[in-house]
């Protein structure tokens, strides 16, 4: 698996979850950028899962072992397919950059103008 990124921070682990909290503080966009990629990441994990849960189990899944393996071969594919451009986290990104630009804009604005924005 040559494409898999081992040093790239991930919200699979709470190590990687804390160092997106800390570059959060410092570049807001950038953390944003990398969240909804983790976002995206953990969204096809769980498709992964789900689309497993169809299939009738067998041969090597049945045992403890083989499940194991199979949740880790699924968060590699998911972190691969995450890599390549799903494009959720690009939606997700797009809106959410919308809304962290009105907040640095009006600070003092109380949230019922963002809520009627929703409505």
């Amino acid at each position: 698996m040559s494409g898999i990124e081992t040093g790239a921070i991930t919200a699979f682990d709470l190590q990687g979850l804390q160092s997106l909290k800390a570059k959060a503080n410092e570049d807001p966009q950038q953390a944003l950028q990398g969240a909804a990629k983790e976002f995206e990441a953990l969204f096809l994990q769980m498709m992964l899962k789900a689309m497993r849960a169809t299939v009738p189990e067998g041969g090597l899944e049945s045992s403890s072992t083989g499940k194991l393996y199979q949740e880790l071969l699924d968060q590699q594919w998911a972190k691969q397919l995450s890599g390549r451009g799903f494009g959720l986290a690009d939606m997700l990104t797009a809106q959410l950059s919308r809304e962290l630009r009105t907040q640095e804009i009006s600070p003092s604005q109380d949230t019922s103008s963002s809520q009627a924005r929703l409505e």
